[in-house]
């Protein structure tokens, strides 16, 4: 690390100069020193979705780096960045600690991302997801679902479904 690097201050450093840093040491002792919170506001970091203090946040590579900048397409490849960078932000409920950790992209929800950290293939958990919401109100414990609470269960999950299909056929 330079002398003007370790001297600077956290406003002082430019976030963009994390993702060009090819030296992982380095990186995570800038990304530490930024300060996850500054790093995340001085990014064009978008939420996509939120459970509660948790968040799923997206920014384009394109927008992070200047068009001009030449060294972009090394940099995503040589980081190994998609055309998009997604950050979820989790809160632990016993200490209430901030984790700012980098999934995949293609996650859409931030449930989606709790389960792929913990290596659960996302795939049938959105419908879980969805029954656990009807079935287990916030302010109650397990509950029988009245028919029309049944059949409104079964076409939000019926949407969710199409809704991935077509998410997968714009992906591919």
């Amino acid at each position: 690390m330079s002398r003007e690097l370790y001297y600077a201050g956290p406003d002082d450093l430019d976030p963009r100069e994390v993702f060009k840093t090819e030296n992982t040491q380095l990186r995570a002792a800038l990304m530490k020193k930024i300060g996850p919170e500054r790093l995340l506001k001085k990014l064009p970091f978008t939420a996509c979705d939120a459970d509660g203090d948790n968040q799923l946040l997206k920014a384009e590579v394109k927008e992070i780096f200047t068009p001009d900048d030449q060294s972009m397409e090394q940099i995503r490849v040589s980081n190994r960045l998609d055309d998009q960078i997604a950050i979820v932000v989790l809160k632990c409920p016993s200490t209430g600690q901030l984790y700012y950790l980098r999934v995949p992209p293609r996650l859409k929800k931030v449930e989606h991302a709790r389960q792929w950290l913990c290596g659960i293939d996302i795939e049938g958990v959105e419908e879980e997801y969805i029954r656990d919401r009807w079935m287990m109100p916030a302010d109650a414990g397990r509950r029988e679902l009245s028919p029309s609470e049944q059949e409104a269960m079964k076409n939000e999950i019926a949407r969710s479904k199409q809704q991935e299909k077509l998410e997968f056929v714009t992906e591919a």
